[in-house]
C-alpha cells in the first residue's frame, strides 16, 4: 500500500522532455500529470506561452506604429515642407525600427528576409526623395506611391510575421 504511494511521489520527480507538459492535454495519465506538476512543467509552459504573448503583441504595436506613421505621411502631402518632414523622419524611425526587431526574429526565413530587403530600399527611396515648396503634382504623386508601396510592403510583412511559428 505505501510501495504505490511512493512511487506516485518519485514519478512526480522525474523530468519529463521538454512540450510534454501541455495542460490543454487531456488525454495523459494521472501520473504524468503529476510529473508536470512536480516538476514545473505546466508553470514552464504557461511562462513560455506568455512571454511569446507580450512578444507578440510587442512586435504588433511595433507594426501599427509604422502603419500610423505612414497614413500621416501620405496625410501630410500637401502641407508645409517642414511638417512634411517631420512625418517622413517619423516614418523612417518607426519602420527602420520595426525592420530591426523583425529582422532579428526571422532567423532563416528567406521568404521574411526578402520582404525586409524590398522594404529598406523602398525606406530609402522614400528617405532619399526630397521635399521642395514647389512640387509638381508628378513629384507629389510619386511620392505618394513610395509611401503606398511602403506600407503595402509593412502589411505583407506582417502578414508574414504572424504566419510563421
Amino acid at each position: 500500500m505505501l510501495f504505490p504511494l511512493m512511487l506516485m511521489g518519485l514519478a512526480g520527480c522525474a523530468a519529463l522532455p521538454p512540450g510534454a507538459c501541455d495542460p490543454n492535454d487531456r488525454d495523459v495519465s494521472i501520473i504524468q500529470k503529476m510529473q508536470c506538476d512536480g516538476s514545473g512543467g505546466y508553470r514552464k509552459t504557461v511562462d513560455d506561452k506568455e512571454a511569446r504573448l507580450t512578444s507578440a503583441q510587442a512586435e504588433n504595436a511595433m507594426f501599427r506604429d509604422s502603419l500610423s506613421a505612414l497614413e500621416a505621411q501620405r496625410a501630410s502631402i500637401g502641407q508645409s515642407v517642414k511638417e512634411q518632414e517631420r512625418a517622413r523622419d517619423n516614418v523612417v524611425a518607426t519602420t527602420r525600427k520595426l525592420l530591426d526587431r523583425v529582422r532579428q526574429q526571422s532567423g532563416s526565413n528567406a521568404r521574411l528576409n526578402v520582404q525586409l530587403q524590398l522594404a529598406e530600399k523602398d525606406l530609402a527611396a522614400l528617405q532619399a526623395q526630397p521635399i521642395a515648396h514647389d512640387e509638381s503634382s508628378q513629384e507629389i504623386a510619386a511620392r505618394q506611391r513610395k509611401v503606398q508601396e511602403l506600407e503595402q510592403m509593412v502589411k505583407r510583412m506582417r502578414t508574414s510575421v504572424l504566419q510563421a511559428p
